[in-house]
Parts: structure tokens; sequence; C-alpha cells
């Protein structure tokens, strides 16, 4: 037998649905560090192999506010199943989550250290002001229509897992403030490194190319490279060559970028020429055979200082190059979007 399957079929008999009522009602008081411990050395908790032993374990429409404790601590939760549950101020210090599978579970005011998420399957589920601390996060997981709004994160939490369109991650991005640590929501003192920004970016994005929903995997690649020019480059002209880069195209993800760009450029070739020639029409003409290199009004030229020929010239490369930088980025963007 499977050993999910016979994990979930030790409750289905009556003692294990006995047991499983027992355990519930210890759940609902707020569970507790070890709070199986006494009950399984009293020899109570029948066919548990020790005191964490929840593996297979349910939970069916359940809402619970818990103390500020240790609530869960080193409980194995391996092929879990929860549906229609509410977890408020809970805490899940070492807990095992190993292809558990939950469908609409809010988690509320919740933190995560040394937690782990393995094989697990999230279906509409909602993480709300919850803080993911110390060393946990998800491994091989796949998420459906599940929020992550107002958490913390501390480094990259995702690894290897997969998101559809209707993920969204949201965290809150506490900066480094003089060394010193941030309380997060659930008051635990931990920091977010800058450095570590553009990392939790790449898990996010990554997640996103595996269920093949390329904007938000643009969107998170912009993000991911964004921070990593801001915190990651201690060059001070690699810094600078990557925000003009940024500025330009967007890391070649944002093609509108160079096309602004030129539009600019060409603008201002535009507002030089009238000035110089005082006619809208012929500026209009020559710019525009200068830009796109067709050459109209070039005889306009001849009355022209040694500037206004240095100008136009200046015009014809950045047209050049700014047209070809444009038609390579929207092609680079439409072959990933395949």
């Amino acid at each position: 037998m499977p050993k999910g399957k016979k994990a979930r079929s030790r409750w289905a008999d009556d003692a294990g649905e006995e047991l499983h009522e027992k355990i519930v009602s210890l759940i609902r008081k707020g569970a507790g560090e070890d709070f199986l411990q006494w009950d399984f050395e009293e020899g109570r908790l029948g066919f548990l192999e020790n005191q964490w032993d929840l593996a297979g374990f349910d939970l069916f429409k359940k809402e619970i506010t818990f103390p500020k404790d240790d609530n869960f601590e080193n409980i194995d939760f391996s092929h879990a199943q929860f549906w229609h549950c509410t977890f408020i101020n809970a805490t899940f210090p070492q807990t095992h989550f190993t292809f558990v599978k939950l469908y609409n579970v809010e988690f509320r005011n919740c933190l995560f250290a040394f937690a782990h998420f393995y094989g697990a399957t999230l279906e509409k589920c909602r993480f709300l002001n919850c803080d993911f601390v110390e060393e946990n996060g998800f491994t091989n997981c796949s998420f459906t229509e599940t929020v992550f709004l107002n958490c913390f994160f501390n480094k990259n939490k995702f690894t290897d897992c997969e998101f559809d369109e209707g993920v969204s991650v949201e965290f809150e991005r506490q900066p480094q403030v003089l060394g010193l640590p941030t309380q997060t929501s659930s008051g635990f003192q931990e920091r977010l490194e800058v450095t570590r920004i553009s990392g939790i970016y790449r898990g996010i994005k990554e997640g996103f190319l595996a269920g093949k929903i390329t904007a938000q995997a643009h969107r998170y690649s912009f993000l991911q490279q964004q921070a990593y020019t801001r915190f990651n480059r201690p060059n001070y002209v690699d810094g600078v060559r990557a925000r003009v880069w940024e500025l330009l195209a967007g890391y070649g993800l944002r093609p509108a970028r160079v096309l602004v760009c030129l539009i600019a450029c060409f603008l201002i070739v535009f507002l030089w020429f009238s000035f110089r020639l005082g006619t809208i029409q012929d500026s209009l003409i020559l710019s525009a055979g200068a830009f796109l290199t067709f050459g109209a009004k070039t005889d306009l030229l001849q009355n022209l200082s040694l500037v206004d020929h240095i100008v136009y010239i200046a015009a014809a490369f950045c047209g050049v190059a700014l047209v070809a930088l444009f038609v390579t980025v929207m092609a680079s963007v439409l072959i990933r979007d395949r």
C-alpha cells in the first residue's frame, strides 16, 4: 500500500475516528508545544508512532485562533489533507508538510520557522501577514489560485515549484537598517538582507515559468534584475551600466521602453531642426529621414552649420541602433512567450 494511503487509512476505522476527534479537540484548545507528549507517553494515542506523528491527518471546516506559542512544533503532517480551514496566529516551528494537500485554507498572522512543504498541493489558499523566517520554504510544490499577501520572507522560499495564473506573491521588502533586526508581523525578530531580494524574485519567477505564465514570469524577472542592480552590484561602473540598460530596454523585457526612447530622441532632433530651419514640415521630413535613414530633404543641410551636420549624423546612428534594438527586444519577448 502506498505510504500516503496507508497514513490516511489509519484514521478511517472507529478507533481512528475516536483518536481523530481527541486530537482535533486538543488543536481547538490551542495545541501548544509538545501537546501530544503526555498522552503519547501514557499510551493514549493508539497507533501513532511518536508524539509528533499526525501523518495522514485531515481537518475540515475548522477556524481556530491560537495563543502566542509554539503550537505545532516538529509535528509531522505528511500526507495530511486540510479543507476550508482557517488558522489564526498559529506557529509552525520545524513542522513537516510533505505531500500535504490544502484546499481553501487560510493562514492569518502565522509564523513558519524551519517548517517545510515538499511535494505539497495548495489550491485556493491564502497566506495573510505570515512570516517565513529561518530555513524553510516550498520545494516541488504546486500552487493554484494561492495568494501570499503582505508576507515576510527572509530569503527565497520557492524551489522547483509551479504556479498557475491565479497565484499572487507580494512580500514585505523590509531592508536592513543600520544592521538592526526588523520586527515582523508575528513579533519574531528577523530582518531581510537587501542582497537577498533578488533571490526571492528569482524563485517566484521560476514558479511562473514552470507554469508557463509568461507575463508574470517577465514581471518577476524584471524585478529580480532590478533588485540585483540596486543591491548586488558593488562595482559602481557595473551599476551605472545596468541602470542604463534598465532604463533603455527594461533588461531586454520591455520593448515599449525602447520605443519611448526612440520617440524622445526623434522629438529632440525634430525640435532642433525646427529651430534651425523655421519650418515644421521640412524639419519633420528631415528628422524622419535621419532616423529612418531614407535621407529625405538632405539638401537642406547645405545651408546649415557643421553642428547641424553632426546632429543629423548622430540622429541617423541613434535611429538605426534604436530600431534594431526595438526589433531585437520585441522578438526576444515574443520568443520567450512561446
